[in-house]
């Protein structure tokens, strides 16, 4: 339901020409890479999906020098069996969004991520939604940006993951951080 909904407002945004007191709002498309990070604190806990690779599309709505929203879809692989589809909305506010040159912003994130784990030890579906604050800072040169931003998530599903996996961790022994690299051109 929530990666239909998040395809029809892309499809809604680029379809419609958006206006916000009387200006057309620029609309950002964008491809990239994304790689998350779990730290489960503890040294037994660590495999090498700690790691996990996605490529990303987004699309962002630039409302005001200062407000952003972005959107964007990812598809997950693992190198153990660990492959998903994900999805994070963002909600930005920072400095020189709208113009060339350096930018920073910062806000909160919405994610959801379904991933399929298939192992020796595990066939299953699991289910990741939760909150973020993503921080970020891009380069714009006429209609062409390359950004580099994180989120760092509430990590209270991946806590219930790594129980499933028979590890007994703590909320605060759990750290997951989505890293996205993207290059966008302005429509």
């Amino acid at each position: 339901m929530f990666i239909r909904t998040t395809l029809l407002l892309l499809i809604t945004l680029l379809a419609a020409p958006l206006s916000y007191a009387g200006q057309d709002i620029p609309l950002r498309l964008g491809a990239g890479r994304s790689y998350q990070y779990h730290d489960p604190a503890r040294s037994y806990a660590r495999t090498e999906d700690n790691w996990l690779a996605a490529t990303s599309i987004s699309l962002e709505a630039v409302v005001h020098h200062h407000l952003m929203a972005r959107a964007y879809l990812y598809r997950l692989s693992g190198e153990s069996g660990i492959q998903g589809w994900g999805q994070e909305l963002q909600l930005l506010t920072g400095f020189g969004l709208n113009q060339s040159g350096w930018r920073i912003y910062g806000g909160p994130a919405l994610f959801r991520e379904l991933r399929h784990d298939q192992n020796a030890i595990h066939d299953r579906n699991q289910l990741f939604t939760g909150l973020g604050i993503n921080l970020g800072t891009a380069w714009q040169w006429q209609r062409w940006s390359a950004d580099f931003s994180t989120t760092f998530r509430a990590n209270d599903d991946y806590v219930d993951y790594y129980e499933d996996s028979n590890i007994s961790l703590s909320k605060e022994e759990v750290w997951v951080i989505n890293t996205y690299f993207s290059i966008s051109y302005q429509l």
